[in-house]
């Protein structure tokens, strides 16, 4: 397993957090017609998942984020339920800045809109720049499917000694605060971008304690991303692309 640390761009790292701490995220364009198939393309995820260890401190994980990285791309490529693969799309790094800065920004502006209302405003001001159309049209595509990923993991030792320490929290207080370590979680932020409309027509986030490398947790973790535009589930809670 490979470990190494990471410095997350101040951009990056401003938007997460501001977004983590906002609840309306979603947005879905209802005059939207997403029957038809299209050709889409899937912007190479960024996933980063970290390890909590050694001095309970957190560090990158290059190999799960590697995993976890093609796992959200085959996933979301089979919530589509498109007969023809969806494009992966892989760009330089210069690129891939520009994007996400602007997609994040949106994101941003859709957290402050505070009704359905003022969100189908917001998008409805939204024109994609050149930059990201520029991916259209050479990938000949008609949706652009754009996701940011984050979580971390602990180590057994780690989960371990922390729920010692919480319990020990709890003996001193006479058990009125026992505070219990998060053993994981998976955050996912997701844009649905459409050349025609030339702006956004969907977009969601989910966060959950799960563990980002369980491929059963995590696959319906992405199910649910999508429901209603992608996706949809059955009463008893079984989500499948439609």
């Amino acid at each position: 397993m490979t470990y190494c640390k990471i410095t997350f761009n101040a951009v990056f790292l401003f938007c997460i957090l501001y977004l983590c701490s906002c609840a309306g995220f979603k947005y879905s364009n209802e005059s939207y017609d997403n029957s038809n198939k299209k050709n889409i393309g899937i912007l190479k995820p960024i996933s980063l998942i970290s390890t909590i260890g050694e001095k309970n401190n957190m560090i990158y994980d290059s190999t799960l984020s590697s995993q976890t990285t093609d796992q959200l791309f085959s996933n979301t490529a089979e919530m589509t339920g498109t007969d023809k693969v969806p494009t992966h799309i892989e760009i330089d790094v210069n690129t891939q800045k520009i994007i996400y800065q602007e997609i994040f920004s949106l994101g941003e502006k859709l957290n402050h809109a505070k009704s359905k209302k003022q969100k189908q405003v917001v998008a409805g001001n939204y024109v994609i720049s050149e930059t990201i159309y520029k991916v259209f049209t050479e990938h000949n595509i008609d949706q652009l499917i754009i996701s940011y990923h984050k979580g971390f993991t602990r180590t057994k030792s780690n989960y371990r000694s922390q729920s010692w320490k919480g319990l020990g929290v709890g003996l001193l207080t006479l058990g009125a605060y026992i505070p219990t370590p998060i053993k994981a979680n998976s955050l996912i932020y997701t844009w649905v971008l459409d050349k025609n409309q030339k702006s956004v027509v969907f977009s969601n986030m989910s966060l959950k304690e799960i563990e980002p490398t369980n491929s059963t947790a995590f696959t319906k973790q992405i199910c649910e991303l999508y429901l209603n535009f992608y996706t949809t589930q059955t009463p008893q809670g079984i989500c499948y692309h439609r």
